[in-house]
Formats: structure tokens, sequence, C-alpha cells
């Protein structure tokens, strides 16, 4: 087995026979960079694949002790994103659950796509997700974060397109409301709702 060697890399690649193979100790994956978090808050086993989990990794993407294990693996990712998108034009794409943004990502690079709905419950792993769309250069109009409950927004979209509230329906405006405040000054970094302005990883 050849490790590939990135630009990150510590060292000259590494060889390993494919018989009795035993995983490098202290999450190095082969390219001599060891895991620099506590193994409880971040297992070696996930720091060795970071790069599986977004290629870019070192650029300044960001995950949280759970993101470590439920963010989709970036080929995977991109796999399902490919499928489902082929042949259906301005799709709008919900990502129901989108957690610290590796489907939000996958689905928003594909040109079939004019829009992905990301959604969390959790305005921090909402920040996270926000933060690794702006390191994977996707433009704020191709993806809207909302912090809120995935049902009430797939109620409020009807043909791709979001609907009109009624008045009288406070979750409705409440819903309303986040899409509107999903706007940002900075042009090149996607937003999030509210007044969030922080990136770092929150603390457990």
């Amino acid at each position: 087995i050849t490790i590939q060697r990135d630009s990150s890399a510590k060292g000259p690649p590494k060889q390993f026979p494919h018989q009795n193979f035993k995983p490098m100790p202290n999450g190095d994956c082969g390219d001599g960079v060891t895991n620099p978090y506590p193994t409880s808050e971040v297992p070696d086993k996930y720091w060795a694949q970071r790069k599986r989990f977004f290629s870019n990794f070192d650029e300044g993407i960001v995950l949280d002790k759970e993101g470590w294990y439920s963010v989709t693996p970036e080929a995977i990712a991109h796999h399902i994103a490919s499928r489902l998108s082929a042949k259906k034009k301005d799709s709008v794409v919900l990502d129901a659950f989108c957690g610290c943004g590796g489907n939000s990502v996958a689905f928003a690079r594909q040109p079939e796509v004019s829009l992905v709905v990301a959604v969390d419950s959790d305005k921090k792993r909402l920040e996270l997700a926000a933060k690794n769309a702006s390191v994977c250069n996707i433009s704020k109009e191709k993806i809207l974060f909302i912090h809120g409950n995935a049902c009430e927004v797939l109620q409020s979209y009807k043909d791709s397109k979001l609907v009109e509230v009624s008045s009288d329906d406070s979750e409705s405006n409440n819903l309303k409301k986040a899409n509107i405040t999903t706007t940002s000054d900075d042009s090149k970094s996607p937003s999030v709702p509210d007044d969030s302005k922080s990136h770092s990883v929150p603390d457990d």
C-alpha cells in the first residue's frame, strides 16, 4: 500500500506490506502528521481518515466531536449528490440534518443544483457547516443555512420555491424570518441565521 504524499505531509511517503497490516500509532496515516487532539475528543482512527471526510481538510475544515464520526466522507457524499441530482436541472435540495456540512457541500457542487437548503437544530453545528462551505469555496447564493426544524422548512417550500406564510402562523413566520436573515455582508462566505459570527469548534 503506497500512501500518496500530500503537501502537508512530513517526510517521504511510506509503503506498507498488504499482509499483516497494522495502523500506525497516534493517528498517523502515513504522512507523518499525528493526531493533535486528545483521543477522548478525536479518536486516532478518525484523525487518520480526515482527508477522506474533506480532501482539503488542512485548509481550515472544522468538525466537532460528533462530526468526526457522523460526517459523510467526501467521495461518498459526491457520489450520492451526483446520482440524485443527475438530469434534474435547477433542483432545490433540502439537507434536513446538515451537521458539519459534508452532504450540503457535495450537493452545492453539482451544476444541476440551484440551491441547497441546509437545516440543523444545533446552531453551533450550523456555524461549522457554514465555515466548511466557505473553505470549500461554495458561493453563498448556492447554499442557505437555516437554524430550525426541518419539518417546518419542508412545509414552507412548494415546487422548489419558498411559499408565502400566513400572518397568524407564528411558527411559519419564525421560519420565514430565518430565511430572510440568512444573508451576509461577506460576499464570499455562506451565512448562518441570527447574529452568529463565530466559526470556532464548540466546546463539549
